[in-house]
Parts: C-alpha cells; structure tokens; sequence
C-alpha cells in the first residue's frame, strides 16, 4: 500500500483528504517535513508576536497603575504639604503677633533718655525719639527708610549699625521694631 496505515484509518473517507495525502506521499517525507517546519516556523511567530503584545499590554498596564499610584501618592503629598504649610504659617502668624504686641504696647515701646533715670517713668518712642544722621562708608548721607529699599540693585540683607556710646544705637533699633510693628498692626495678617 502507499499510505501508512493511520492514514488509511476509516475517518478519512473523502477524496480530497486521499488526494492530499496521496500528494504527500508523491513529494516525499522531505516536502511533510518542510510542510512541518513552515507551520512550526508560522507558529513560532504567532507565539513571539502574542508574546510580544501581551508583553506591552502588560507593561502598558504596570504604567497606567504606577501613574495611578503617582498620582493618588502627589495628591496625599500635597494635602500633607498643605497642613504643614497652614501649621506653620499659623505659628509664624502667632509669633508675629506676640511680636507686634511686645513692640507696640511694652517696654519695647519706651526709651529712658538718661540711664541714670533707670527707674524714672519711661517715655514714648514717639514722643522722644530723634532720627539720627546715618552716614554711609563712603561718607554720604543715608536715609533710613533708602537701608531697607528692595529692587533688582539692592539686596540689603544686614545693616551694621556702628556709634559712639550713648547716640542712640539702641534707641534706633528700638525705633525700627516699633516702627515694623505699628504698620504690621495696621495690616491685616
């Protein structure tokens, strides 16, 4: 017989499946076996490019859950920032008040002129107090309210504030706090 017996088996009753098989067995085992590794080879591809979409659809999905996970973590950042923020800014906003109150209404606010009147009743800054002269290294004049200007030029981030005993140095800074305090009094915080 030309066909093997499983090939003969009583299923294969159509023409066309014994034509098939007969033109197999014509062209020999070489072209089954071509026949074989051109499937496997198809199937081999269909396999990597299964793999290969599953493999993006996976990792597609790994991303939009890593963006979720970013996204709901910046969110608890952010409202966690925000509390710390209102926290502190509390505290700075109390400290500024106690602040406006020690300058504005305690003996921040008064001066004795004489430190022998050590225990004589205090004065007002605002009734006693007398702008000094400033005067610059250069040796020009300075204006006090021109020693703490802001603009692209300046950027006055300390004052050395230099004298002889008994001109007023204190009496100036004490002045300048007073000063802060009062227009921060009148602001709202």
């Amino acid at each position: 017989s030309v066909f093997p017996k499983q090939l003969l088996s009583p299923e294969l009753k159509t023409e066309s499946q014994y034509t098939t098989l007969k033109w197999y067995n014509k062209d020999s085992e070489k072209s089954i076996s071509k026949v074989i590794q051109d499937s496997e080879k198809s199937i081999s591809k269909e396999i990597r490019d299964l793999e290969q979409s599953v493999r993006e659809e996976v990792i597609r999905s790994i991303h939009e859950v890593c963006q979720k996970l970013d996204d709901v973590t910046n969110k608890d950042l952010d409202e966690a920032e925000r509390v710390e923020f209102a926290k502190q800014e509390k505290v700075v906003n109390r400290w500024r008040s106690c602040l406006i109150e020690e300058y504005t209404s305690k003996d921040a606010s008064q001066i004795t002129p004489l430190p022998w009147l050590e225990f004589e009743p205090h004065f007002s800054l605002e009734k006693m107090y007398k702008e000094p002269n400033i005067t610059a290294k250069d040796g020009s004049k300075v204006e006090i309210r021109k020693l703490f200007e802001s603009g692209p030029r300046r950027k006055t981030g300390r004052v050395l504030l230099e004298g002889n005993p008994g001109v007023g140095k204190t009496s100036f800074c004490k002045k300048l706090v007073n000063s802060w305090a009062l227009l921060q009094n009148s602001e709202p915080c």
